[in-house]
């Protein structure tokens, strides 16, 4: 069963699970920041890190996917069940900075271009807005 794992502050367990993914990164334990996993039978699959970006918005900064675990659709779940929660805060938007290659993802994930500078988009996500 896959079920998401959310927190404001990274406790112990946070920062264990995250070692198990991403040996190398290491948590801001800031008030803005939010986390959340994936977890299939308690195992991390995939990992996102958002930061609020005002009253309304979060901005997506990470999304991981364990390698044996991508193209099938565990992205667009963690984006999902992010949303759902950010929904459930009074949060309207999220938004991530893209590379042109990472486009079809997002666009997938019914985020809309709202900037482009040089090579990196800006996408936008209304939470509440139908697809």
């Amino acid at each position: 069963m896959i079920k998401p794992l959310f927190a404001y502050h990274p406790d112990e367990t946070f920062q264990k699970l995250i070692k198990g993914l991403l040996p190398t990164f290491s948590f801001d334990d800031k008030e803005n920041h939010f986390y959340m996993f994936l977890l299939k039978d308690e195992d991390p699959i995939s990992f996102i890190m958002a930061t609020k970006n005002g009253p309304i918005n979060y901005l997506l900064e990470l999304i991981y996917v364990k390698e044996e675990y991508r193209r099938l659709k565990i992205g667009h779940y963690s984006i999902e069940f992010l949303i759902a929660k950010l929904r459930s805060s009074g949060i309207f938007y999220l938004s991530v900075y893209s590379s042109e290659k990472l486009l079809p993802f997002y666009k997938k994930s019914h985020f809309r271009i709202v900037e482009k500078n040089d090579d990196i988009y800006l996408l936008v996500r209304n939470l509440y807005k139908g697809h």
